[in-house]
């Protein structure tokens, strides 16, 4: 499921970064900020496969199925108890990471065109989130 995800997103990052002008990388918007329209775009289609994955049934499936594993009595004494906690540590923490990196593109989108507004801050913090959130 990780590495599914990973790969959906560098897919949808490299079609939007072929557009003229845009941001080489998540790298280079870490390495020097412009909070453009360019790097807006680039940011958005990163999001967008991962909100789709945390919204759709199987995320949900597999989440749920942790979840009961661990109500079960006999899941305390098994051996692979830390990898299925681990796991839906993991997934909360995207989880988190995505609810605030959307939070803070709503935040730019309401911002796009206010007058003395610099976007550089906004834009750094929510590639660190997309960076964070494909480290999962």
């Amino acid at each position: 499921m990780r590495c599914a995800l990973i790969s959906s997103i560098r897919m949808a990052m490299a079609e939007e970064q072929t557009r003229a002008g845009a941001p080489s990388s998540l790298f280079d918007m870490i390495r020097a900020p412009s909070g453009d329209r360019e790097e807006i775009a680039v940011l958005a289609a990163a999001r967008e496969p991962i909100t789709d994955r945390l919204e759709s049934a199987e995320w949900a499936a597999e989440k749920s199925r942790l979840t009961s594993e661990i109500g079960a009595p006999e899941f305390w004494s098994r051996p692979d108890r830390a990898q299925t906690l681990v796991r839906l540590e993991l997934m909360d923490r995207l989880e988190v990471a995505t609810e605030t990196a959307t939070s803070l593109a709503g935040r730019l989108e309401r911002q796009i065109g206010a007058r003395g507004k610099s976007f550089r801050e906004l834009v750094s913090g929510l590639r660190c989130k997309f960076t964070s959130s494909m480290k999962v």
